[in-house]
């Protein structure tokens, strides 16, 4: 197979978009999708090698996974080693008892399943996670475990027919993105079986199952078409896109046309992807990959605010030099003709050295990195969410819909003569110990209503948790049958802004309750910020408050949209402009960077009550 440069700068572009999609780039939006534009790379490349060895009957299984090993694991190791030396500086105790997880799950290839186990409401952010980004590896190589072998056994048994089983294979692994995106998106967006068709894509061109474009005017408008297909991911897709599903025809569609256009001749596109800049960051492309994320993971970490300009273009720069370098001395020697191992100490070599990353993982994990010195209750708080929340029956997770919503089971408080309802995302549910606690202040029974990244706002579909919009339409149900006289509306109102609330919607569902003749309470957003607060109280550096990580006008933004209603601003009880305080003395309000431990719930809720008397 001929050496194609505008491949390596096709890789350039991919690598890119996903570095300043981690930076924060708005521009970028999008950038996520140059790990799909990976995929096709890679199945266009693979299989081209694969089906060239098997026609020539030289093909080994043995040898292609000696090649995968040389390329994939010297520099993925030194990544693991090199964040096992950071992480427990960087990463707060818990958090390194998370990374040791997923440092084991890496080193097997498997942490696409551990980050799509973990994928519920309270889950670490993505800023805790320095191996998150080896969960497309893992969906490569596992892809790699049988296709090759498919491959094989068809050559032989089957006369090599690989199109109609490529083919029928990228169907259903297609149908299964489309059906998964909606009803679980983090399957779709982990698991093998929703990205194979990505995969395929690359190997239906490798196979020439396409018309080769011997017009210049095809291979030109072609590698145009697949450049803006890219470009319109990269530019206009968000964290919000249902994705991957049928938006991800577009990178995968944009990165085929450009290779195939460049497969039997020069267009435009292609020279300027084969230029020497743009080629060179394809070459070390695999190792900017590698470093950049743990590198944005462990500065966001130890720095629990926004990061400057000048720090982001800082990380980059380091990620640029750590590749060069991991390019030059970790990944050539071990790589064709400079390779320094034989194939025997390859693998005895990899394998010991797993070994003793999977070692490291388990004894990290298992130490669960001992706990600060707060009380009892405010230490294990991000333990008896289960508890205190009542999950899964009336806090439901993103997996749930409202038919699991255990109605007699969630009354707060019982005995008065009229009910409330308690209606919101976690930041609803956060409030329930407080309500509880203060029982005795309420002249209605409040019912919780809640599930978890589900704003309070009718007739809206976030798209990330599929039960959405039924959930909250239900809520209409739930008013009557429970004869409601007064509903609580609470929020995370900067994420729901984030994920595509319009304003309007907001002022229509407050309308609505209105008219339905219910007295409302619109409770503002709680803060949050960018860190843990175990670990902002363990540094020691926010003793008298830590930044926000969110706007801090958020809740006047929320009371311009509604009227005649009881608002309640959580904000300057705690808050001096944009530092908030996260902790007593001995006592911690949160739990994580934004959930309300019991304590913390309390004391917000304990002083909503003068503003609740006559209302609740």
């Amino acid at each position: 197979m001929r050496y194609r440069p505008d491949i390596d700068g096709l890789r350039a572009i991919a690598v890119v978009a996903v570095v300043l999609f981690h930076a924060d780039f708005s521009l970028f939006s999008g950038g996520f999708i140059g790990v799909d534009v990976f995929f096709v790379i890679s199945g266009y490349l693979i299989t081209s090698l694969i089906a060239k060895e098997i026609k020539e009957n030289r093909f080994s299984l043995i040898g292609f996974y000696e090649r995968r090993a040389r390329r994939i694991l010297p520099a993925l190791f030194a990544v693991i080693l090199v964040s096992f030396a950071i992480a427990p500086i960087a990463l707060s105790p818990d958090r390194f008892a998370e990374f040791g997880e997923s440092a084991v799950a890496a080193t097997l290839f498997s942490s696409n399943f551990l980050f799509w186990q973990q994928a519920g409401y309270f889950d670490a952010p993505a800023d805790f996670k320095p191996l998150l980004h080896t969960w497309s590896l893992a969906v490569e190589e596992q892809f790699y475990i049988f296709f090759p072998l498919a491959l094989l056994l068809i050559a032989r048994f089957a006369g090599g027919r690989w199109h109609t089983l490529v083919i029928a294979l990228g169907i259903i692994s297609f149908g299964v993105s489309g059906w998964a995106v909606i009803y679980s998106p983090a399957s779709a967006f982990y698991l093998p079986q929703s990205r194979m068709w990505e995969l395929l894509v690359g190997s239906l061109l490798a196979m020439q199952i396409f018309p080769s474009p011997t017009s210049r005017f095809y291979r030109e408008a072609g590698s145009i078409a697949g450049l803006g297909l890219i470009g319109w991911g990269v530019f206009t897709f968000t964290e919000t896109t249902a994705f991957p599903g049928a938006n991800a025809i577009f990178p995968c569609v944009g990165a085929a046309l450009l290779i195939h256009a460049g497969s039997t001749g020069p267009s435009l596109v292609n020279r300027l992807l084969a230029m020497r800049a743009p080629v060179f960051i394809g070459l070390i492309s695999y190792s900017l990959y590698l470093w950049h994320w743990p590198a944005f993971v462990f500065t966001r970490s130890l720095v629990p605010r926004d990061l400057t300009g000048i720090e982001t273009a800082g990380i980059i720069g380091f990620s640029f030099v750590a590749a060069i370098l991991s390019w030059r001395f970790v990944e050539r020697p071990f790589r064709g003709g400079e390779a320094i191992l034989t194939r025997k100490s390859l693998f005895s070599g990899a394998g010991g050295f797993a070994v003793l990353l999977v070692a490291f993982g388990v004894l990290g994990s298992a130490a669960n990195g001992g706990r600060f010195s707060f009380d009892p209750e405010t230490v294990v708080a991000t333990d008896i969410y289960n508890e205190q929340y009542n999950h899964r029956t009336c806090f439901l997770e993103r997996d749930q819909g409202f038919e699991d919503w255990q109605a007699q089971s969630c009354f707060i408080n019982n005995g008065a003569d009229a009910n409330a309802l308690l209606w919101g995302d976690s930041f609803a549910a956060h409030l329930v110990p407080g309500f509880r606690s203060n029982q005795a202040a309420w002249s209605h029974n409040i019912l919780q209503y809640t599930s978890g990244s589900c704003a309070p706002v009718l007739g809206w579909d976030p798209l990330i948790v599929s039960n959405c919009e039924r959930f909250n339409d239900h809520v209409l149900k739930v008013i009557d049958e429970f004869d409601i006289e007064t509903i609580i509306v609470a929020g995370h109102w900067d994420s729901a802004f984030g994920l595509g609330v319009e304003p309007r919607t907001i002022t229509q569902t407050i309308r609505k309750l209105r008219d339905l003749g219910l007295k409302v309470v619109v409770i503002g957003q709680t803060p949050v910020f960018r860190s843990n607060v175990e670990w902002l109280a363990a540094r020691g550096k926010f003793e008298d408050g830590a930044p926000l990580n969110m706007d801090e006008n958020i809740n006047r933004r929320v009371l311009q949209l509604v009227s005649n209603v009881t608002f309640i601003d959580p904000l300057p009880f705690l808050c001096d402009g944009p530092i908030c305080k996260f902790r007593t003395e001995d006592q911690a309000y949160f739990g994580d960077s934004s959930h309300l431990t019991v304590f913390g719930s309390e004391w917000y809720v304990d002083r909503f009550v003068p503003f609740l008397n006559g209302v609740l």
